[in-house]
């Protein structure tokens, strides 16, 4: 999830795995580049810079929007 002052959505991350060979070496599978995506959720509601006033659980997420 990301913020901005006035709006809020996901990045899609590049999922990574890590197995083990033959030899109890890890490997890391997948690419751990640059986010390829996000996605806005909404334009008109967000949270400032350095206001850290959000909370979630298993379920849900919250913040709170002093704006609106």
């Amino acid at each position: 999830m990301f913020w901005q002052k006035k709006a809020f959505g996901a990045f899609s991350v590049n999922e990574r795995t890590m197995v083990q060979d033959n030899n109890n070496k890890n490997i890391i599978l997948g690419i751990g580049g640059i986010l390829s995506r996000y996605d806005y959720f909404n334009n008109t509601a967000g949270m400032h810079q350095d206001q850290y006033c959000d909370a979630y659980s298993a379920v849900a997420l919250y913040w709170w929007d002093e704006d609106n």
